[in-house]
């Protein structure tokens, strides 16, 4: 019996001043794996390295995502097991969110190459477009924003 393998991540729930989620635009055109979706919605993050603590990871992938470092980390919102898999095995992905705000509320936000553009969204709006990613559990957690 194949038992399966995961790997860790975190995420950050990045949230403004009217409670309205940001959203990144993946674009998976350049992706090893060439994804079905030519793009979906995502929130910023990505796995831990071995040596790596969660928050240096999560501060690291906000940086390389949305150009700064520059935000405060509230407290951890959810943990769980994506819907995703990672290849080139199918390695299962358990998620870590953390809920954040940017420090500075007009922060110039600089986007890498994996998005598109980026926007500010209501929780209703995320529960749809954050679904490729994210099982139920953590979608109907987003009405607590």
């Amino acid at each position: 019996m194949n038992e399966q393998k995961f790997q860790l991540g975190v995420k950050a729930l990045i949230t403004n001043n009217k409670n309205e989620i940001m959203l990144l635009r993946v674009d998976t055109s350049h992706f090893k794996d060439k994804n079905k979706n030519l793009y979906y919605w995502d929130i910023p993050g990505g796995r831990i390295q071995e040596g790596h603590t969660v928050e240096d990871t999560l501060l690291r992938e906000v940086e390389e995502e949305i150009g700064t470092r520059e935000i405060k980390v509230e407290r951890h919102f959810d943990s769980f097991v994506s819907n995703i898999k990672i290849p080139p095995h199918n390695d299962g992905l358990i998620l870590f969110v953390f809920r954040c705000m940017l420090k500075k509320p007009n922060q110039k936000i600089i986007l890498n190459e994996e998005s598109t553009e980026y926007k500010w969204t209501p929780a209703k709006e995320a529960k749809k477009l954050l679904t490729h990613k994210y099982p139920k559990s953590f979608i109907d957690k987003l009405d607590s924003i």
